[in-house]
């Protein structure tokens, strides 16, 4: 709706600027350790255990087609992170290279992105816009189309399969 504007986390994957709603952030935590998930779509880094929850991570990188950073420190050197997100009722992770700010972008300030930006049809999905800065772009994403509907049933079955 014009006029309206809504709050946003933003942060960085490689030398790219994204942003996600900030009602859609749960927690941000430093990279905890994730084990390997068997089975699991390329794009899930693997799972943690906080507080007795199983998270699934989805590796944005990955997920973007931007390549992977090495262990929990990008290649830069700055320490990675995982933003704890609400995306119905799944204990959802998402793995990014930095959280630098929250910043209230209006409704008018966002462009749908354009066709050829975004070509794979999945990824199209996730992109809510971008919005123009003096010096850089910002992709806003969607966290609960991070994941492609078959992706996210295919997790919850592997969540389910019993350990040991």
């Amino acid at each position: 709706m014009p006029g309206e504007s809504e709050k946003y986390l933003l942060f960085r994957l490689g030398r790219g600027r994204y942003g996600l709603p900030i009602t859609d952030v749960r927690s941000i935590l430093r990279r905890p350790e994730v084990v390997d998930m068997p089975g699991a779509p390329a794009s899930i880094e693997g799972i943690f255990n906080l507080r007795g929850e199983i998270h699934a991570v989805v590796n944005l990188r990955r997920r973007f087609g931007l390549g992977d950073a090495d262990g929990s420190v990008t290649q830069d050197g700055r320490e990675e992170f995982v933003l704890l997100l609400d995306v119905a009722d799944e204990n959802m992770a998402a793995l990014v290279d930095s959280c630098y700010s929250v910043e209230e972008i209006a409704s008018d300030d966002i462009m749908e992105a354009p066709e050829d930006l975004v070509v794979d049809g999945e990824i199209r999905a996730a992109v809510r816009g971008i919005v123009k800065r003096d010096d850089h772009v910002l992709l806003l994403v969607h966290a609960h189309e991070l994941l492609p509907p078959e992706q996210l049933a295919r997790l919850r079955e592997l969540k389910e399969v019993p350990v040991g």
